[in-house]
């Protein structure tokens, strides 16, 4: 059983901002993204068996579950399957997916999900409700405010991390080590928002994004 969230740390008025910033921020870039998703959408689906998206059932504010929907990048990964965190060297992550993955691009289609409400641009990243339930009694503040597409806990490197040789092992080390870790983060983030706090943490995300897309297409070619 998941245990109540707290009451939410933000007040009216700090929750009537994020939702004003997401709108501002991802409305226009759903509308100026649909083209590059339409692309993306073809080519996963045209270089591995399955759907295009793929449907993750997790857990957001208040506790509700939603769908979130990203760009389907490991192979034989149906909808609403109860996937295992996923390391580095994952053998299920398919070619276009290792892309999709390194560049953030998988996470287009959850502006969807910031747009209807279920999302923020900005917030702890969202878990299914079986890493829920492992949640200790202080990280339930979580759960209180919008999951988010930039995490405050982003520069936890998940996969970097994540070196086991099995989705079994990667799951231990992710709840013995890295989830904890994460959790402090974005409850530091919930306690302490403000505006300048969601732009340094969606900044941080977007500079990190272009950063690792700088050192792949500058890195020398293997002869």
């Amino acid at each position: 059983m998941i245990a109540p969230a707290d009451d939410c740390p933000m007040n009216a008025r700090q929750r009537f901002i994020a939702r004003t910033l997401d709108l501002v921020i991802a409305t226009p870039l759903l509308i100026l993204s649909l083209p590059v998703q339409l692309v993306l959408a073809i080519v996963v689906r045209t270089t591995s068996p399955g759907p295009a998206i793929y449907r993750a059932q997790r857990i957001g504010r208040g506790q509700q579950p939603f769908t979130m929907y990203k760009f389907r990048s490991m192979q034989n990964a149906p909808s609403g399957s109860d996937v295992k965190v996923v390391g580095k060297s994952d053998p299920r992550i398919t070619p276009v997916g290792q892309f999709l993955r390194k560049s953030k691009l998988d996470e287009l289609p959850q502006l969807v999900n910031v747009v209807l409400g279920s999302m923020s641009m900005v917030g702890p990243r969202p878990q299914s409700a079986e890493y829920v339930s492992h949640y200790p009694p202080f990280a339930m503040v979580t759960l209180s405010v919008p999951p988010g597409i930039a995490g405050p806990a982003t520069m936890v490197n998940q996969e970097k991390l994540l070196t086991g040789n099995t989705p079994e092992e990667n799951e231990r080390m992710y709840l013995e080590e890295l989830l904890p870790k994460r959790l402090q983060i974005d409850v530091d983030f919930v306690n302490n928002w403000t505006v300048g706090v969601y732009l340094k943490v969606l900044w941080r995300t977007l500079t990190a994004m272009f950063a690792r897309s700088h050192a792949r297409t500058s890195a020398p070619l293997a002869n």
